[in-house]
């Protein structure tokens, strides 16, 4: 049984957390639920992904994604595809597991990323594949207004849930704001000056 790991996020590592409800063996072909369904789905994300972020910030639901995905990749078997930001008729996809289940992601800062969850949820349903509506609670919005859409998710057809973690709504042009920053009162930004601050790029 393997009893802590380490979770990466963006490349970087965050923090070492136990993963008590799972077992695995060492070469990660198995966990307590030989068969990954959509109940276990929604298992991992409510218990372990939640006990693992207690501590975390989330800046955007890009950060939201890049954390769950490389979270849902560490503790699923290896047999088990996690895809991030997939493409699709219908639109880009948060994350796609096994290529059977949809995890749509909700940085639930404000009503109308809310609002715009109803719309993802009709087409992605067109699919015909399970969605999961993975909502992240910052304590911005009230209880009452959070249960509100998940109800209105699940009349659309989709389940729903629900994480609380710290946030505080981050641009996700920093690349481009460096850039302009550079690039301000001068007519060209030379290569020395980007590799430079390549790590800004990096992690930003």
């Amino acid at each position: 049984m393997l009893n802590q790991t380490v979770l990466a996020v963006k490349g970087i590592e965050m923090k070492q957390i136990k993963l008590s409800p799972l077992e695995r063996s060492s070469n990660k072909k198995h966990l307590i639920h030989p068969i990954i369904d959509l109940q276990v789905i929604k298992s991992v994300i409510e218990k372990d992904f939640q006990s693992a972020i207690k501590n975390r910030k989330f800046g955007n639901e890009k950060d939201l994604r890049e954390g769950l995905g490389n979270f849902l990749k560490l503790v699923l078997p290896e047999n088990v595809k996690v895809e991030k930001e997939i493409k699709t008729k219908f639109g880009t996809v948060d994350i796609l597991i096994d290529e059977k289940y949809i995890l749509e992601l909700k940085y639930a800062d404000n009503r109308g990323t809310l609002d715009r969850g109803i719309a993802e949820v009709i087409k992605y349903k067109k699919l015909h594949k399970p969605v999961i509506m993975v909502i992240l609670d910052i304590e911005i919005l009230s209880a009452q207004t959070i249960s509100q859409y998940c109800s209105y998710y699940r009349e659309n057809g989709a389940e729903t849930v629900v994480i609380k973690a710290g946030g505080h709504r981050e641009r996700v042009d920093t690349v481009t704001s460096l850039l302009n920053d550079l690039i301000r009162g001068k007519k060209f930004i030379t290569i020395q000056e980007i590799m430079k601050n390549w790590w800004c790029f990096i992690i930003s």
